[in-house]
């Protein structure tokens, strides 16, 4: 009885160990979406990051664990120091900032971003990989068999990442603070590590370790519920924004289902941040009313708007004053508007109650899919494309989505940040890349110089106009009062010669790529300009550089490396057993690759497709880890049979990861905004959208059980193949997750993305192949040799 009670917890520890896991990462992910201004980048950088942790700490657990007397002790122990660790890796992250001196305006640069991730996430990463041999070890010592033993420990922990996901989604971060968190899943994971060390822990420590695990619960739960840790909370919050806001009063934050939300107050004004990006201002009367007043004069008679974001600054009271009949006003955090309200002025907070006026808290690019309105203007008053969720608002696909409900002389308005005087070549690039994108759905577009570059589209002609006297007419003849804006304002935002070398700049420029959905480049031209708005240019000579990569490039550097193995393959006359080995760790490696890369794909097309990611990106996490938890529990029963072809299926597992790669961008372009926009099928395509997420990890998750199955068959000691196994597939993850996000999405697109992930799936066939004729081979030599001799 005690046996099983002591398994039955032991089974508990694993589950915990993935909840654990799967929380920390998704804690450090919103804690530097806030440092580094909300920009996916750092998924990639963080994922390496927690990755390569995992994979240091694995392949150091499978060298020691030989001599490793108690594993089970040791994992018990790494337990207690993730508790431990974890609370201070999270104030690490939020104190980033006051490692590096970076001046008010600049962001941080690359080198800060990965330095920062290294500091706040290797040591906890590590300690989560170098546990998992051990664990494996401590399960194999209660009689599992091995192989299989090894495949049930990653099933357990990837359930537990799947529940951990779920209810940190939909429960825990809507509940409670960060700090709160992690102190309510420590003190579950230290429960777990009490009643273990009393059911097994030797006489000679069971003292110490019940005493161990009993004091760390006992002083946790002293900290959540005396409040302390609240206290706690509010104090590392206010070293993350005194590290980036110097001379600014922390007044408010607030995480949001979809950012964190901040507002500082200095020299009079409220200013209002989103993941640590500026929003708006208020009261800033002069840029509302000069932004409003520019832009609205554009249009002959302007009576029904649509304002996609930025409105709650002012913006919209000014616009009022243009006498139109509807503002539609589309805002997609619901907070983001009662934070701002709550600090406006009197004669700006009324303008939301305008009958002219209604909000919709919603995605701007769903808004406009469905609108069954038609407007005069479409006004994108949103930041920079500085993250991929930006960059849906920039390209052809969602112009010509608003294209579709402006009237015949509709307006489309949107603008980027620019420089006054000069067009170098990648602010040249960047504002190109939106204008030659508004040409091909637009056939006329108009840019206008400044600090930002403004963009006016429209298909009709004689409605835009950079004519100063028309732009003062329209203003006129719509009697305006303000104390910000005249009709000599257009004088100053319109110089003439200006515009002319703007227009020529921008139509003569050969540099410029198209931004499309499947393919952001845009938002890979802001990431060159990250780099040198972060005071360091280092970098940008290697982006621009990698601009000149493509398919036929990649594909050729995949055929250059088969080739090199081949030829050492033949002359070094390699043993089959050690060809063998290569081969399957490969193929792990190249698994944890396009498990990774497909995962961050697929998050991609959901955000084009759906357009609301923020909400769902937990779960999408949480679904990924059921199909690798499906995957290895299918294929654990799999192996348990006695004899079984398994390099055989090992490469029929490696052809459906390359098929299912190639075909995949089909399935995204095709198959669901038919579903979704022809049909009517929005929620149905959602789930089914979902369940290709799930094919990823099922394929993904069976082959870790398989190919330690394989290895273990070869003489290979448990605990030692564990942890190579996991550290190569997280090796290969860590890979995926570098550059998939930041170079090859943006760069390639989606789908030629996809086609090198099969590619590099297709290597590996080649590699299993080449094993198995070669191992048919040797057997029939071997025959005809034994026959031969008799």
């Amino acid at each position: 009885m005690k046996s099983r009670l002591f398994l039955l917890h032991l089974v508990i520890s694993f589950l915990l160990l993935g909840v654990y896991a799967i929380s920390a990462q998704v804690l450090f992910i919103r804690e530097f979406l806030v440092v580094f201004y909300g920009n996916e980048l750092c998924f990639g950088i963080l994922f390496a990051v927690w990755l390569s942790g995992i994979t240091f700490g694995a392949f150091l657990g499978s060298k020691i664990i030989g001599r490793v007397h108690d594993t089970f002790r040791l994992f018990l122990i790494l337990q207690a120091i993730m508790c431990v660790l974890l609370p201070f890796q999270i104030y690490l992250a939020r104190i980033t900032g006051t490692f590096f001196e970076v001046p008010p305006g600049e962001y941080l640069s690359f080198s800060d971003i990965v330095y920062g991730s290294l500091i706040s996430i290797l040591p906890f990463s590590s300690v989560i990989g170098f546990a998992f041999p051990f664990a494996c070890k401590t399960f194999l010592k209660k009689g599992r068999r091995e192989a299989t033993g090894i495949g049930w420990v990653y099933v357990f922990e990837s359930a537990g990442s799947m529940i951990g996901g779920v209810a940190l989604t939909f429960y825990l971060i809507t509940y409670f603070q960060t700090f709160q968190i992690i102190m309510i899943l420590s003190l579950a994971l230290l429960a777990n590590c009490f009643v273990l060390s009393v059911l097994s822990v030797s006489k000679g420590m069971k003292f110490s370790f019940t005493v161990l695990f009993l004091c760390l619960f006992v002083a946790y739960m002293v900290l959540l519920f005396s409040m302390k840790i609240e206290k706690i909370e509010a104090f590392s919050v206010e070293k993350r924004w005194n590290a980036f806001h110097r001379g600014l009063k922390l007044l408010e934050s607030i995480d949001s289902r979809y950012q964190n939300l901040t507002v500082g107050y200095g020299n009079g004004q409220y200013n209002f941040y989103g993941n640590g990006q500026y929003i708006t201002s208020s009261p800033d009367a002069y840029r509302s009313a000069t932004f409003a007043h520019f832009v609205l004069s554009e249009h002959p008679h302007p009576d029904k708007v649509l304002l996609i974001g930025g409105g709650a600054g002012g913006v919209i009271k000014e616009m009022l004053k243009h006498h139109i009949s509807v503002l539609h006003y589309v805002e997609l955090d619901p907070q983001l508007i009662r934070v701002i309200k709550r600090n406006l002025p009197p004669e700006d907070k009324s303008a939301f109650g305008d009958e002219r006026v209604k909000i919709f808290s919603a995605d701007g690019r769903y808004f406009v899919k469905k609108s069954p309105e038609k407007y005069d203007m479409i006004i994108v008053n949103l930041p920079d494309p500085s993250t991929a969720m930006l960059n849906r608002f920039y390209t052809v696909d969602f112009f010509k989505e608003a294209k579709m409900i402006l009237k015949k002389d509709g307006v489309f308005v949107t603008g980027v940040s620019s420089t006054v005087n000069y067009i170098g070549r990648e602010i040249g690039d960047y504002s190109g890349s939106v204008y030659h994108s508004l040409l091909e759905i637009f056939p006329i577009v108009l840019a206008t110089p400044g600090e930002k570059h403004y963009f006016f589209a429209t298909s009709s002609p004689g409605v835009i106009t950079s004519d100063v006297e028309i732009l003062s007419h329209r203003y006129n003849q719509r009697h305006i009062e303000s104390d910000y804006f005249s009709k000599y304002h257009f004088a100053v935002l319109l110089p003439q010669d200006r515009i002319r070398f703007l227009r020529q700049s921008l139509s003569e420029r050969s540099s410029f790529s198209i931004n499309t959905d499947f393919k952001p480049i845009t938002y890979y031209y802001n990431l060159i300009l990250w780099d040198i708005y972060s005071g360091e240019r280092d970098n940008t000579n290697v982006f621009i550089s990698l601009r000149a990569m493509n398919l036929r490039m990649c594909i050729l550097l995949l055929v250059f490396f088969v080739v090199i193995r081949t030829v050492y393959v033949v002359f070094k006359g390699e043993r089959l057993e050690t060809h063998l080995r290569f081969n399957c760790l490969f193929a792990i490696m190249t698994t944890g690759f396009a498990g990774m890369s497909l995962e961050i794909i697929l998050i991609f097309a959901f955000q084009n497709i759906y357009g609301y990611i923020y909400q769902m990106i937990g779960l999408i996490i949480a679904i990924f880890m059921i199909g690798l938890a499906l995957g290895g529990w299918a294929m654990n029963r799999m192996i348990q049979k006695e004899s079984a072809r398994w390099i055989g299926i090992l490469a029929a597992i490696e052809i459906s990861l390359a098929v299912y790669s190639f075909i995949l961008p089909y399935i995204i372009r095709d198959i669901f905004p038919f579903l979704m926009w022809n049909i009517g099928l929005r929620m149905p395509s959602e789930y089914l959208f979902i369940s290709l997420i799930v094919i990823v990890g099922i394929l993904t998750g069976s082959q870790f059980p398989l190919i330690s199955k394989i290895m273990i068959e070869r003489k290979g000691e448990p605990g030692r193949v564990a942890g190579i196994v996991d550290s190569l597939d997280h090796m290969g993850a860590f890979l995926g997750a570098l550059i998939i996000g930041a170079a090859f999405v943006p760069l390639l697109g989606i789908q030629e993305t996809c086609f090198f992930i099969g590619a590099f799936k297709v290597v590996s066939i080649v590699f299993l192949t080449t094993y198995i004729v070669l191992s048919i081979s040797s057997n029939r030599w071997c025959f005809m040799k034994h026959s031969g001799s008799m």
